[in-house]
């Protein structure tokens, strides 16, 4: 589906749908407005209506469950370690402290993007369980001079181990495994390696000679009597025997060790960049969205470092810059959309990179008085939640700035439906809102929903009564309506 296609009328669509559209024009989008109009809410609809431009239904939900979505908040401390990559101490396989680099959320969601694109080709069904969640092994088949045991087990497409333990140890109990002395590489292959792993096969400390996909979980065979009795099957993906593949760069410059089975410093994105496959012109891409809710809030410099440049609609997979931590060449996929929000009542948001705001499309959601009359016509039968929230945002304007209005999911929910609800609304949620707008000060405050809500001589909230007079209206709803209708 053509996404700008000039046919389609703007009028026509809703707002997620003209959103959608934004997005068409630039991958990266902000939604920005005042507290409480459900921006993170309209990027997930976003996300749906954009989906359904592109000829798939699928709710955020969906797409969430598919990994093709992130959710993120940004927040003073968070790092461009944390977004883009860095160093995580953690116990190698042999218990001691390492320092690898490992990649943060942006890099995360741009691998499974690349590893998207590889499904798109020749090995769409090979790769149908690999997700950047999977791992890269390192494997020997055999040692360097039993040739016969490589050409065996790659040619009945296994990859195993031969250790002392000559019986099916899937057939123990958890017990009896604890109890036992696995060796770290039966071990490996027993739990630690799943269906969907990359597997290179060792042909010297720097190359390897096959690439692979695990297919299956652990089995015990000894039908071709060579040993090796523990063992899973395998996808070859390819064959480098004639020219071994040289991964001492990928593997984080460190060369491979002895040791049949044990994980590698590569990530799945990477390990499949190794493989030729011939695309689809015909198969497009999955969108992938990773939502940064209170962009602002962040040090947007700090977190996105060299990458602000390659965000770019003309930049992806045409710029590229090597990182600091991994010196791997980096680039952004053009099926990444970035979508941010942020509250304009925040005050960071006068401090919002320049960078920033020149590489993102901003969309304004305000106030819909509308959806708070179609949902609650009246709380309680007497009160109109959005006459009030109307002219609460008419006062703010002339008081303050349009900035500072509150937004309609304040008067939305489906636990709203009581005096009572109301009652909670606006004297835990709305005031203490009305409250921070204007730094405490009960004068302006009082400007806006009436002198009436404070003791004239502590400065202390008065809660009306809730009980019904004559004519079935409490004294706190009477006080709500009089902001909007005026005393009589």
């Amino acid at each position: 589906a053509d996404l700008m296609d000039d046919e389609v009328e703007l009028d026509d669509l809703t707002d997620y749908e003209q959103y959608a559209k934004v997005m068409a024009f630039n991958p990266n989008v902000i939604l920005f407005g005042p507290p409480g109009t459900g921006k993170t809410y309209g990027a997930m609809r976003m996300v749906e209506a954009f989906e359904e431009q592109l000829g798939q239904k699928h709710s955020f939900s969906q797409i969430v469950a598919q990994g093709r979505a992130r959710f993120i908040t940004f927040h003073q401390a968070f790092s461009y370690e944390e977004f883009v990559e860095g160093i995580r101490p953690e116990l190698d396989e042999s218990g001691n402290m390492a320092y690898p680099v490992k990649p943060g959320v942006l890099r995360e969601i741009a691998d499974a993007c690349r590893i998207q694109e590889k499904k798109k080709g020749e090995h769409m069904n090979d790769l149908i369980n690999t997700s950047t969640a999977n791992e890269v092994w390192k494997v020997s088949l055999g040692r360097k001079s039993d040739s016969h045991i490589y050409t065996t087990l790659r040619d009945k497409n296994i990859i195993a181990v031969d250790y002392g333990i000559k019986e099916d140890i899937s057939k123990w109990d958890e017990e009896k495994i604890a109890e036992a002395n696995i060796p770290p590489a039966l071990k490996a292959l027993y739990s630690r390696i799943n269906i969907g792993d990359i597997v290179m096969i060792f042909n010297d400390p720097r190359t390897i000679r096959l690439i692979g996909v695990v297919t299956s979980d652990y089995f015990f065979s000894d039908e071709d009597s060579i040993g090796y009795q523990h063992r899973r099957k395998v996808k070859w993906l390819s064959n480098f025997e004639d020219n071994p593949k040289d991964i001492y760069e990928l593997n984080q410059e460190k060369i491979m060790v002895q040791g049949s089975i044990y994980k590698l410093n590569v990530s799945v994105s990477d390990a499949i960049s190794l493989l030729e496959t011939q695309k689809d012109p015909n198969r497009a891409a999955h969108p992938y969205y990773l939502i940064i809710d209170e962009i602002n809030r962040g040090n947007i410099a700090k977190i996105f470092g060299e990458l602000i440049t390659l965000i770019e609609k003309d930049k992806r997979e045409n710029l590229y810059c090597t990182l600091p931590y991994s010196h791997k060449p980096f680039t952004l996929p053009k099926n990444l959309y970035l979508i941010g929000t942020m509250n304009t009542s925040d005050r960071s948001i006068a401090l919002l990179d320049t960078a920033l705001r020149r590489r993102f499309a901003f969309i304004e959601v305000n106030p819909d008085v509308s959806i708070v009359e179609r949902t609650h016509p009246t709380i309680g039968g007497n009160v109109s939640p959005a006459k009030l929230l109307q002219e609460l945002n008419n006062r703010i304007v002339d008081k303050l700035d349009r900035d500072h209005r509150i937004g309609h999911s304040y008067f939305l929910g489906d636990d709203l439906v009581t005096k009572y609800d109301l009652f909670n609304v606006w004297y835990y949620k709305v005031l203490p809102l009305l409250m921070e707008y204007f730094y405490n000060d009960i004068k302006q405050v009082a400007e806006i929903i009436g002198k009436e809500f404070f003791d004239e001589r502590t400065g202390d909230i008065v809660r009306f009564g809730l009980n019904p007079n004559e004519d079935g209206i409490s004294e706190f709803e009477s006080m709500l309506i009089e902001i909007y209708e005026g005393r009589d």
